[in-house]
């Protein structure tokens, strides 16, 4: 009798060890399916912050596309920005070096301020694609070398004539790189407008500033310019809002800078200024009177 009792209990703790043993599997199992669940809605919860990466607007180099024809616009315009710039150093008295020095900043300041104030990583977009210093360096060098002759030549109306034509073209190249590379930074439209601006127009400030002009864009007495480029940058991003083919983007974003430009040229656009009137108000000192 005591050895069947004694098996009947053996039989018994087994039975709830095995149970004991199938019920903490069970548990396991739900916490990994638990943990499984919850994980897949955290990493669901991140993709869908993580907003889609912007592709870029511009080839390595020209291509026959609408990206490539901006590309070799943005050549056009560089070149001509450092010829521009390399021909201003002259006027002010500097020598070789110091015309190459602010052609090439003439050039391609613009977007050294912009990737600085989108806090770009990486070396600067220049530094990256070289092709961009060695064409600085070709303009500026050929500039200053050829030019004292062409100005005094037959060709110098011509040359004058293709130097404006690169600017013009320039300046719209850049405003529509400028904003899309604001947009891809992710900062908001104004911002972006703001980029395109600034890639257009900043190189001339620093040229302005380091030969000691008053600095063109901030002046009436000129024509528009940043303001070309600020209308075209911001017509670029709203024909992109829009939904627009890649090409018509781009066409709009640099016909609205072209025509603002053109119409500020031929037909004498300025932005208002304070009148003579007003300008030369003063300020009388605030007269304190002691206790």
């Amino acid at each position: 009798m005591w050895g069947i009792a004694r098996t009947f209990v053996n039989n018994t703790h087994n039975n709830n060890n095995n149970s004991n043993s199938k019920a903490a599997a069970a548990a396991a199992a739900a916490a990994a399916a638990n943990a499984t669940a919850r994980f897949a809605t955290k990493a669901a919860a991140v993709g869908a912050e993580i907003p889609t990466p912007v592709p870029g607007l511009l080839p390595r180099f020209p291509e026959p596309n609408a990206g490539g024809l901006l590309r070799f616009l943005d050549y056009v315009g560089t070149v001509a920005f450092a010829s521009s710039g390399a021909l201003t150093a002259s006027a002010a008295g500097m020598d070789a070096l110091g015309c190459g020095i602010v052609g090439t900043i003439t050039a391609v300041g613009g977007g050294t301020v912009r990737d600085f104030l989108l806090g770009v990583r990486g070396p600067c977009f220049w530094m990256a694609e070289a092709e961009y210093l060695y064409m600085c360096i070709a303009t500026t060098a050929a500039t200053f070398f050829l030019w004292p002759n062409i100005s005094q030549s037959q060709m110098n109306p011509t040359a004058e004539a293709v130097i404006e034509t690169g600017d013009f073209l320039g300046l719209g190249a850049f405003c529509v790189i400028g904003a899309h590379n604001g947009v891809r930074a992710g900062v908001p439209l104004v911002a972006a407008a703001i980029c395109g601006m600034a890639t257009a127009t900043f190189g001339g400030v620093i040229r302005d500033t380091l030969c000691k002009r008053p600095v063109r864009i901030l002046h009436s007495h000129q024509e528009l310019y940043a303001t070309c480029a600020l209308a075209g940058a911001t017509s670029y991003l709203v024909s992109r809002g829009a939904g627009l083919p890649t090409a018509l983007n781009i066409f709009v974003g640099m016909g609205a800078a072209f025509a603002l430009r053109y119409a500020s040229m031929n037909y004498g656009l300025r932005l208002p200024t304070l009148s003579s009137s007003k300008r030369n108000l003063t300020v009388e000192p605030i007269s304190v009177k002691k206790p």
